[in-house]
């Protein structure tokens, strides 16, 4: 499942490095300040989107790491005898 998580990251950072190169090539408008100004625009969301996704992926990856840490502690509570709550 990790190797899955790695693979989900990688793509989404590819998808985001592939939109920059289009962002960067376009012609929006006749008006280069102009065009400049959606280019700006467009590669700060893009940052956002990046910086989104790594917090994403890290959270998905910490809250596994947690699921499986209480799965253990309910399993030994259980094979001990001991009762949840």
């Amino acid at each position: 499942m990790n190797k899955q998580k790695n693979t989900d990251s990688q793509n989404f950072e590819e998808d985001l490095k592939f939109l920059e190169k289009i962002i960067k090539e376009a012609t929006f408008t006749s008006n280069l300040k102009e065009d400049k100004k959606i280019k700006d625009a467009a590669q700060t969301r893009i940052d956002y989107l990046r910086l989104t996704g790594k917090y994403l992926f890290f959270d998905s990856e910490a809250t596994g790491r947690e699921n499986g840490f209480l799965r253990k502690m309910l399993e030994n509570e259980n094979n001990n005898g001991g009762g949840i709550i």
